[in-house]
Formats: C-alpha cells, structure tokens, sequence
C-alpha cells in the first residue's frame, strides 16, 4: 500500500524546510527506544552519521518519537551539521511516509525497523540485549542485523534501564563502521529502486567498498565476535 499523498507532502516539506535537495540520497536514522539499554550509543551513531554523509554521500535522516528527541539532539550535535533531525516532528503516518522514502532504515531493535520490513524498505538492525533468535528479529533478504555474541545475551526478552553486569558491551562494542557497511552493502544491493522524494536514483556508493569479509554472513553461529546478519 503506497504513503498517503498528504504524509508524503509533509515530509517532503520538512526535508525543504532543512534545505535539503529533491534528489538528495535518503537514509533513515531512527536512534530511539522505550528501552535504555536497546539503544546503541550515542557516539556510535555520531560517528555513522558523518561516515554516511562524508564517505556515502547520503542525507542522513533522524526519525523518532517525542520521548526521543534528547537522544537525537546529542547526537546530531555531535555529529555537527548535515544530519536532517524530525524525531519527534512525524506521526506515524509522516514517519512511514518518510522510511518509504529512504534508500535504508538503520535503527535499534525497534518498531521503525518492523515498519520498514513491512513497507520493503531496506533496514539495518542493531540488536543488543535481545536477540533475533527471540522472535523479534527483521526478516527477508532486505534486512541486516548487527550484533555482538556475546555468553551473556541476550539477558531479556525485551531490553531493560540498565545492564544486568555493568558493561553494556553488547551495544559498546558494535562500531559505526560495522553498521555503515551493513547500510552500503543495502544501498548498492538496491541501488536501482526509487526511493528519493522525486522518485529519482540516487548516486551510487562513491567509495567503492563493500563489507570487511566475512562480516556479512547468514544467521547461523559463527566463530567470530560479531557478525551482521541477513535474515531470511
């Protein structure tokens, strides 16, 4: 089912509000969670934000709700300029309307990321204390998880304030880098697809690179510490 046309103009009249260009390369950010601990950290997503700008040549878009909108904040101020920030600014029609308009959703174990699975939009997902085993995770090959094996998780079926152990390792440890070839292995895969707001192409990935080897593997135990997953 295609976006209501009026979510559709209000998105793209917050994106013209920021100055951004009709055919500009979309990537959908959505930093939020109910639960703290499900929420990757805040430098990580820094960090992607400027690595999908400077080595991607996307606009990264920062989705959420209103109980976001702190988050979101720190992270685009550290980040600096270029990322376009409407967390708490889209219902939930003008947020689908948005994720149906980005070449990829990168987000935490979240509901934007089941939206986005049911709207095919491409995703990648950062998993934590839960885990995609649980039931939760995206399915298709559109989809992308990001996680740490880690003995210790998943330690809940749905997040929680705090870590059970005092480390959050599962978050601390997955780096931008690792999500931003996740997000890049997504957008030359679907490169073709019009997803911009004038239903034009975007440029294609101009750094030439794909995943480090062996990151990307099918969702079955591997002998490494991490692994980015595609889910079928």
């Amino acid at each position: 089912m295609a976006s209501q046309p009026e979510a559709i103009g209000r998105f793209q009249a917050l994106l013209r509000a920021h100055g951004v260009a009709p055919d500009a390369r979309l990537v959908a950010v959505a930093p939020g969670s109910a639960w703290a601990t499900k929420r990757w950290t805040v430098e990580g997503y820094a960090a992607l934000l400027c690595e999908l700008q400077h080595e991607l040549g996307a606009t990264p878009v920062l989705l959420g709700a209103p109980g976001d909108i702190p988050c979101a904040q720190a992270i685009a101020h550290a980040a600096g300029d270029g990322a376009v920030n409407l967390v708490g600014q889209t219902e939930l029609s003008v947020l689908i309307a948005a994720i149906d308009q980005c070449c990829v959703l990168i987000a935490n174990d979240s509901a934007p990321v089941h939206i986005a699975v049911a709207r095919d939009t491409p995703v990648v997902a950062i998993f934590g204390p839960t885990s995609p085993q649980q039931g939760y995770g995206p399915y298709g090959d559109r989809a992308l998880v990001v996680e740490r094996l880690l003995p210790c998780r998943p330690c809940s079926r749905h997040g929680g304030p705090r870590c059970p152990i005092g480390t959050h390792a599962c978050m601390r440890e997955i780096s931008h880098t690792e999500v931003a070839r996740a997000a890049a292995t997504l957008m030359r895969r679907y490169a073709g697809e019009p997803r911009s707001p004038s239903d034009l192409q975007g440029p294609s990935d101009p750094t030439g690179s794909g995943p480090a080897e062996g990151s990307l593997t099918q969702p079955t135990p591997t002998a490494g510490p991490s692994r980015a997953a595609s889910h079928p």
